[in-house]
């Protein structure tokens, strides 16, 4: 009897977003992600061509979310088992894992949530 394949976890997380779709809410091309690792969190960035705007995923913790929460973070419904939007970052929540999913257009994506975030928020909630 064969044997199941081995569980090869969760996908990376260059894999929760794709370069197109990096393009698409940042509404310019975007040069591939470029992963990067920390004692405290795994990112992955992805740049427009002339760096003016970006997209990151970065792994995160429930410290992080209660943290958006307590500095005035507003809830976002339809993201994961819970999101709440804060300093132009969607905190994400799907059973035990968590994720932060950035967007940056310009300066106002930092100060009122870019609805081009929603869309990619979800694509990773789907994707953890």
């Amino acid at each position: 009897m064969a044997s199941a394949p081995a569980y090869a976890g969760p996908p990376s997380v260059c894999g929760l977003v794709t370069t197109a779709e990096a393009s698409s809410a940042m509404g310019a091309a975007s040069l591939p992600g470029k992963r990067h690792t920390s004692r405290r969190s795994t990112s992955c960035r992805y740049y427009s061509s002339d760096h003016t705007k970006n997209v990151f995923v970065q792994t995160s913790a429930a410290g992080d979310m209660m943290g958006a929460q307590q500095i005035g973070g507003k809830p976002v419904a339809g993201v994961g088992d819970k999101a709440i939007w804060a300093g132009g970052s969607v905190f994400v929540q799907k059973g035990g894992k968590y994720m932060q999913v950035g967007l940056y257009r310009n300066r106002a994506s930092m100060e009122k949530m870019d609805p081009e975030i929603i869309p990619l928020a979800k694509t990773v909630a789907g994707r953890m």
